[in-house]
């Protein structure tokens, strides 16, 4: 029984190990979205800035003059890097067209193209899909199901381990004669360490990737014919009203405050509907903000809709201390998941643990290459190694490490171009796809073990280069388009710290290319040559 839970336990690891690792190490660098969207957003380049009383006009006049326009967000909590705006967005999905708006000297209403730094949503896509060059809906779907195989694999691997559970737990046996039992103790401290983390990581991410499709589901057959059929959001619609009945930000947010008083108004965005023959839109007001010591739905945020034109509440299932038994639950998965509660130790605690998360799937492919070759060997005689392990190691190098390079200069290419150019999109996933593509060819290149010292000395040198563009910038400004001394410094030294470990990892896997076994995958001198695993049996 042991041995078939220990296979499940291999075989589910292995199938989603590299996507999985990516969605750690991108989930990480995501946890702090919001700060580094503000911090690759230039002051040079932000929307302008106004005041209260301009900000009304300009609502009233978006909605009025131009019918186009579907959204009219009003940010209402400035931050060091975006202050109090006004930005109108039309079309939809990859069409989204987004523009600032702002007052002329005639007080009319003017438009210019706006383009927001993509960059932190570019990194949360690539956790959200786990880097595959995918549609979101398709990668969204397919990590839940590698979410799926990866709560077999916890499951399997507790069960594996409750026999030797007290001797093994705190053991770290690193010894020349048996490396994987060194892998093998650090793999097991860090999974049973982290396990209520990963299984938190593992239900919740299955929730995300399903939901639409159970909700379609009980459209479909539970509600079908009933008004909560499509309505997860307003299940009353709102009622038709000119856009001079709209009710204005401060209006919005007097009335947030007499719903829930704790409730802090952070953005308003005003969703408005096609213009009937009467001038007429149905239009309501998204209210995003955050109440202190509650549960949020959204990432960092919790939410409330409203009817624009009276304030009547449509739907209040995402306002914090406001939900429902059901609701709430709900939300408990998005903020276990998002760690949005706590403050600022809860977010760091999650950036370790996505961290460690990333190092336990890396390990579990390190440990199934060693198991491989333990197991062919006769009398202690070496063996030669099957193409599929080197492959194998090659890939989990490759795809692992890549994805390292590719987070790190797509962060670092926000120095030198600007976030807000209309390319700037393209340019984020070329700076993360190519390095991902070089490494992952020349890991299967260069031997396993050499690949891994150059791409983690890579990977050091270009997480390195986030500080030092800001440090270039004091000396010579026209290195960067971010500016310097603005308040980044957490990036600045979280990438920092990042490189000198990658620097350690280095010089660590430079000593066991050395000392490994010769006919390990992760020997650097007089490996014998690949060959394939029919042939490798028979020499075994």
């Amino acid at each position: 029984m042991l041995r078939r839970f220990k296979s499940l336990h291999t075989w589910a690891g292995i199938t989603t190990g590299l996507l999985l690792f990516v969605a750690f190490y991108a989930g990480a660098a995501s946890m702090f979205k919001a700060q580094l969207d503000d911090w690759a957003t230039p002051s040079s380049h932000s929307p302008a800035v106004i005041d209260d009383a301009a900000r009304d006009q300009v609502v009233r006049g978006l909605l009025a003059k131009h019918p186009d326009v579907t959204n009219v967000v009003v940010r209402m909590m400035p931050a060091a890097r975006a202050p109090a705006t006004v930005m109108a967005q039309s079309g939809r999905g990859e069409s989204l067209q987004q523009q600032a708006a702002t007052l002329d000297s005639q007080g009319h209403v003017l438009l210019e193209p706006a383009y927001p730094t993509p960059l932190a949503d570019w990194v949360d896509r690539i956790h959200r899909t786990g880097g595959l060059p995918v549609s979101m809906e398709r990668g969204v779907l397919i990590m839940g199901i590698a979410s799926g195989l990866y709560a077999l694999a916890l499951v399997s691997g507790i069960l594996v381990m409750l026999p030797t559970f007290l001797n093994d737990l705190l053991a770290l046996r690193f010894r020349r004669e048996n490396p994987k039992r060194g892998w093998l103790d650090l793999h097991n401290l860090l999974g049973v360490a982290s396990l209520p983390f990963h299984i938190i990581m593992a239900a919740s991410a299955m929730v995300f990737a399903f939901h639409d499709v159970i909700y379609d589901a009980q459209d479909h057959s539970i509600h079908r014919g009933s008004p909560v059929a499509g309505a997860a959001f307003a299940p009353f619609p709102p009622s038709p009203v000119l856009p001079a009945q709209v009710w204005l930000p401060d209006q919005i947010n007097a009335r947030l405050h007499q719903l829930a008083p704790d409730f802090q108004v952070s953005e308003i965005q005003y969703r408005a509907q096609s213009p009937n023959a009467r001038g007429e839109r149905k239009i309501t007001a998204f209210v995003k903000g955050h109440t202190p010591n509650h549960f949020l739905r959204g990432v960092d945020f919790g939410a409330v809709m409203l009817d624009a034109g009276d304030g009547r509440v449509l739907y209040s299932g995402f306002l914090p201390g406001q939900q429902g038994t059901w609701s709430q639950a709900v939300a408990s998965f998005f903020a276990l998941h998002f760690g949005n509660y706590g403050g600022n130790p809860i977010r760091w605690t999650y950036v370790l643990l996505g961290v460690i998360g990333a190092a336990v799937f890396y390990t579990g492919n390190l440990l199934w290459i060693e198991s491989r070759r333990k197991r062919q060997r006769k009398n202690r005689a070496a063996v030669l190694q099957p193409r599929k392990a080197s492959i194998m190691a090659a890939a989990t190098v490759g795809v692992c490490l890549g994805s390292v390079i590719g987070i790190s200069s797509t962060i670092a290419l926000a120095h030198i171009q600007p976030g807000n150019a209309p390319d700037a999109l393209i340019h984020h996933q070329l700076a993360y796809f190519l390095p991902l593509l070089l490494a992952v060819v020349w890991a299967l290149w260069r031997k396993p073990a050499l690949a891994a010292i150059d791409l983690l000395s890579i990977a050091a040198i270009v997480t390195a280069l986030i500080p030092a563009l800001t440090m270039l910038d004091y000396l010579w400004p026209r290195i960067s388009v971010l500016e310097a001394g603005r308040d980044g410094l957490a990036v600045e030294l979280t990438a920092l710290v990042a490189a000198s470990l990658m620097l350690l990892l280095a010089r660590l896997s430079r000593h066991r290319a050395k000392s490994a076994p010769h006919d390990s995958v992760w020997a650097a001198a007089h490996a014998p040559k690949m060959v394939h695993e029919t042939e490798a049996k028979s020499i075994a």
